[in-house]
């Protein structure tokens, strides 16, 4: 990735938190406003922020699994012991997707169920829920420093063709992210 296609994706995203900042400020009790604030805070590697509107967003729709499984990452990436609160978290939440990524997470269920448990016989559904596990085991690989296993599953999330999904948009950050590092490690 170029420095010039970088900051040309920073400022879309910059752009997109001033909207979400004044959509939150028009409606705060409004748990998907702040979600998607947190996961374009996520995308932009601003963790800390991530967590303060995930942690609102679950604070406020606390049996929905996506803020939770977001909530889980921007902790991880900021170094935290994640993994207990997440366990707290799971108790509570709705057993429909992705709370297989919570479980997956949680070490009780393995890469391999996580992907069978995100196919669906409904062809859309099918695609989003796989572009979904394969970013969520690209986040798993990048918390664990694989770095080539993380290319691998978010080129897979990528494949899936799913460009309104959060993930799908997650794998594009972070393989720029990546390709970024790599460029300026030379």
């Amino acid at each position: 990735m170029t420095e010039r296609r970088l900051i040309s994706v920073s400022k879309e995203y910059s752009q997109a938190l001033e909207n979400l900042d004044r959509a939150v400020k028009l409606s705060p009790q409004n748990p998907q406003f702040l979600e998607s604030r947190g996961i374009t805070h996520f995308y932009m590697h601003q963790f800390k922020a991530a967590e303060a509107d995930l942690s609102r967003a679950l604070q406020l729709a606390p049996t929905e699994p996506s803020p939770a499984v977001w909530l889980y990452l921007a902790q991880a990436h900021l170094g935290e012991n994640a993994t207990g609160p997440l366990k707290k978290i799971n108790a509570r939440l709705k057993p429909i997707w992705p709370e297989p990524a919570v479980r997956f997470y949680l070490g009780e269920l393995d890469r391999p169920t996580l992907i069978a448990l995100a196919k669906s016989p409904d062809t859309n559904k099918d695609r989003k829920q796989r572009c979904q596990a394969y970013f969520f085991l690209g986040e798993a690989a990048l918390i664990h420093h694989d770095r080539a296993e993380a290319r691998k599953m978010f080129q897979k999330s990528i494949e899936m063709q799913v460009p309104d999904s959060y993930e799908f948009t997650g794998a594009v950050a972070e393989l720029d992210q990546l390709a970024h590092r790599q460029t300026k490690a030379r």
